[in-house]
């Protein structure tokens, strides 16, 4: 039932005033009268107008500082219409009073139970001035601080989310997920990345999809992945959105994972290429006098290194192995034991480079093998 404004009496504020006065306070309702009188309460009133019983059959809580929760019970055989009721002290004082001119509280018949909570509003008096004789059958409303009676979310409340008066059940905490994408009923596997009707949310995805990833790993079932949108200027159907989701490049022990995203571009809903997420690690490097590396994005890695005393047939390992393969390397003689007037030859022999490093091929134009005090090289690879 709504709050509902009662009428504080000038002889229940009288009681109120006098008990913080004498320090007697708060001051204790002990029974409600109900009766049949509609009309507009007056300050003045000490009585109800047309009393059909009082009952102390009450209980009541204070729940804000200006609200009363007051439970009342009837088990007898009586039928009758509360259209007014009053709130009475310890020392038979009516300290307020409810009616309205037409509308009614409630009925009992004689077969029922009278069992009514009403939230009353004391909007010029602290509510914490007041006590009840009785608050074992107490009905408040539930709150933060207050533990009572609660109504429960229906579904529309549940996915709107801006009800904080209402409960959540667990069956509604997970209808409410279920938009995002979240739960394992409302598109939980993902068929077709370029599918405009799937909501932004959390999702998984197979190797079936209907959209293909980039690349998958070896024996892969699929994975996770987040979709995100907004909608375009006036109500645009089409909508700006992405993906973004977890694939395997490589195969077995090669495998390597990665986040990859695709996304639209235009209002038409016009989809990219998937693309790899760039991040920290794309950048790693190490710098040292005789070795170093610099990764980059989309895989490639270039490195660089020095070697002294090389002969030919000599293996020269670079600083780390690439992850697939060495495209190139590039060979400096720094210096060399033989004459300047020999023209040489430096360069990687037939077989290599490979992944781990590369064997120099060291010719002078004659023929004759040669060796170098020291040699650089450049190296590039993915």
């Amino acid at each position: 039932m709504a709050s509902l404004q009662i009428t504080i009496t000038d002889a229940g504020r009288a009681e109120v005033i006098n008990a913080a006065n004498n320090g007697t306070a708060p001051i204790t309702i002990t029974q409600v009268g109900v009766g049949t009188g509609q009309y507009s309460p007056d300050p003045a009133a000490t009585a109800l107008q047309a009393e059909l019983k009082r009952l102390d059959t009450m209980s009541g809580t204070v729940v804000a500082d200006d609200t009363i929760s007051v439970t009342i019970t009837d088990e007898s055989n009586d039928a009758y219409t509360v259209n007014e009721f009053g709130l009475y002290t310890d020392n038979g004082t009516l300290f307020a009073v409810y009616s309205h001119p037409t509308d009614s509280v409630v009925q009992k018949s004689t077969s029922g139970n009278l069992l009514m909570t009403v939230d009353v509003v004391l909007s010029t008096l602290d509510a914490t001035n007041l006590t009840f004789g009785d608050t074992s059958f107490s009905n408040p409303p539930a709150s933060e601080i207050v533990k009572g009676v609660i109504e429960i979310a229906d579904e529309d409340e549940a996915l709107a989310g801006t009800d904080d008066l209402r409960a959540m059940t667990p069956a509604k905490v997970f209808q409410a997920f279920q938009q995002f994408g979240l739960g394992t009923t409302r598109q939980a596997f993902v068929e077709d990345f370029h599918d405009a009707s799937i909501p932004s949310g959390f999702y998984n995805w197979n190797e079936t999809s209907l959209n293909p990833p980039p690349f998958t790993g070896t024996g892969g079932t699929g994975g996770g992945a987040v979709k995100f949108s907004r909608t375009l200027a006036n109500d645009d159907p089409n909508q700006a959105a992405g993906w973004i989701a977890c694939f395997a490049s490589g195969n077995g022990a090669d495998s390597t994972e990665a986040a990859w995203y695709i996304c639209n571009s235009n209002a038409a809903g016009e989809w990219g290429p998937w693309r790899r997420v760039v991040h920290e690690g794309d950048f790693d490097s190490s710098f040292g006098a005789n070795g170093s590396y610099q990764k980059l994005p989309g895989g490639w890695i270039i490195q660089r290194g020095k070697r002294g005393g090389i002969a030919d047939g000599d293996t020269v390992t670079f600083t780390i192995p690439f992850p697939a393969a060495c495209e190139g390397v590039l060979l400096t003689d720094v210096a060399n034991s033989n004459a300047e007037s020999d023209v040489e030859i430096m360069s990687v022999r037939s077989g290599s480079p490979t992944r781990n490093g590369f064997v120099v091929h060291g010719r002078r134009s004659d023929g004759v093998v040669v060796s170098y005090s020291s040699l650089e090289y450049l190296a590039i690879g993915r």
